[in-house]
């Protein structure tokens, strides 16, 4: 799908907090591929992941 994911819980509270990124919900990225060359396609978990958005 090219896009950013996340369950509808966390999406609310970060869209509650942060006005400024609901205007990408459901919106594919331009350039996902090219970007996944240089950052990978997986996830932070652990020390390494960022829990409080």
């Amino acid at each position: 799908m090219k896009m950013i994911t996340c369950d509808g819980v966390t999406y609310d509270a970060v869209v509650i907090t942060h006005k400024k990124y609901e205007p990408f919900l459901n919106k594919s990225i331009d350039h996902y591929d090219e970007m996944a060359l240089v950052v990978g396609k997986y996830m932070a978990i652990g020390s390494f992941s960022k829990k409080n958005c």
